[in-house]
This record gives structure tokens, C-alpha cells and sequence, in this order.
């Protein structure tokens, strides 16, 4: 026995302890990233079935009234959307505070002449292009547009509320602003913010991977 395992082992040398190492370094940081993946993809998930079915809900109310089937199932949705994302948001935030530090290091190591010649730049110059970049932004401007159809949502309730008399005019008017806000607020999110964050997320997760 003890020649037979002594011509294995000389037929197929084990690898050093090195190289054991590094393959086990591989392997637990795939999986760990596969885990972070899995964690930002339900996170971002939820959150998108959250505002939309808010969405859908809101336009059922609007289309066929309190009690009907798409009301329902969108409320249904709603709600196991936000049991979701509640649940995920401890994980998801640590997750993208590992992709940032991974990000930051790696930036760190790639400094060039170039961002040196860059930072010699006017502060005014810098701080100007900075604000036009930021206003440019397209989720920025997401963020604005769901921020004032939820202002107008608010100014709404504002009015229903300011009302005299239940069914008046103003009482009304303040109910078709509310809608006009709640819809606005609940597509724009759907429709414009959480896919570039989950695009953004996600070329980030891809960057930081790298950075390994």
C-alpha cells in the first residue's frame, strides 16, 4: 500500500501550498461575489416591482375602481415587493459599500499623470463643471422630476383637505392633482430612476470585480 500511494503521489504531485491557497482565495471570492450579486439583483428587483406595482395599482383605481381584480393583484405585488426590499436593505447596503471600497482601491492604484495634471486645475473651473456634469445627469434628473410630482402629489392633499365640503369642486380639483402626482411619481421611478440605478449598480459590480 504504502508503494502504491508513493507511485501516485509521484504520478500526480499534489500542487505546492502556494497554489492551494490562491485556488481557495478564487473559489471563496467567486462565491462571495456571486452572494453580493444575488443580493443587489433581489434588492434592485424588488424595488422595481414595488414602484411598479404602485403604478398598476394607482391606474386600476383610476380605470375601474377600488374592488377590481388588477387593484388586487397590484396591491398583492406591492406588498410582497416591499416585504422584500425591507428584508434586503441591510444586505444590499453592505454590498455596495464592499463594491465602493474595491472601486476607491482601485482608483487609488490607478493614478496617472494625467489626474495630476488634472487636479492642477482652477477650483472654480472644476467646481462648475462638476454642478453641469450633476445637473446633466440623467438620474438626477429622474430624481427631480419624481420630486416635484410628489410635491404636486402633497399640494394636492393640500387642497382635498382645505375642502369645505366632501365632493365640492375644490375637493375634486385636490383628488386629480393627488393622482396626476402619485402616478407621475410611481412611473417616473419605475420607469426612469430604477433602471439607471441598476444599470449603474451594476456596471459598478462589474468594475469592482475587476479590481481584484
Amino acid at each position: 500500500m504504502a508503494i502504491a500511494a508513493a507511485a501516485a503521489a509521484a504520478v500526480h504531485p499534489l500542487p505546492p501550498p502556494l497554489a492551494r491557497r490562491t485556488v481557495a482565495w478564487l473559489v471563496c471570492t467567486h462565491l462571495a461575489w456571486a452572494a453580493v450579486d444575488a443580493v443587489i439583483c433581489l434588492f434592485l428587483a424588488s424595488m422595481w416591482l414595488f414602484f411598479l406595482g404602485l403604478a398598476t395599482n394607482e391606474i386600476g383605481r383610476l380605470a375601474c375602481g377600488e374592488g377590481c381584480a388588477v387593484v388586487t393583484a397590484a396591491y398583492n405585488l406591492v406588498s410582497v415587493a416591499a416585504g422584500v426590499t425591507v428584508v434586503l436593505v441591510l444586505p444590499f447596503s453592505v454590498s455596495v459599500l464592499l463594491m465602493a471600497s474595491m472601486m476607491a482601491r482601485a482608483q487609488a492604484a490607478a493614478t496617472t499623470a494625467t489626474d495630476i495634471e488634472a487636479t492642477k486645475e482652477p477650483a472654480l473651473k472644476t467646481s462648475y463643471a462638476a454642478v453641469r456634469e450633476t445637473l446633466c445627469d440623467s438620474l438626477a434628473l429622474g430624481v427631480a422630476a419624481s420630486m416635484a410630482f410628489t410635491l404636486l402629489m402633497l399640494i394636492g392633499d393640500l387642497v382635498k383637505w382645505d375642502s369645505p365640503v366632501m365632493g365640492s369642486r375644490r375637493e375634486r380639483v385636490g383628488s386629480v392633482i393627488h393622482d396626476v402626482g402619485a402616478l407621475g411619481t410611481f412611473v417616473v421611478n419605475s420607469f426612469v430612476s430604477c433602471p439607471i440605478i441598476t444599470v449603474r449598480i451594476w456596471r459598478a459590480s462589474r468594475m469592482a470585480r475587476h479590481a481584484l
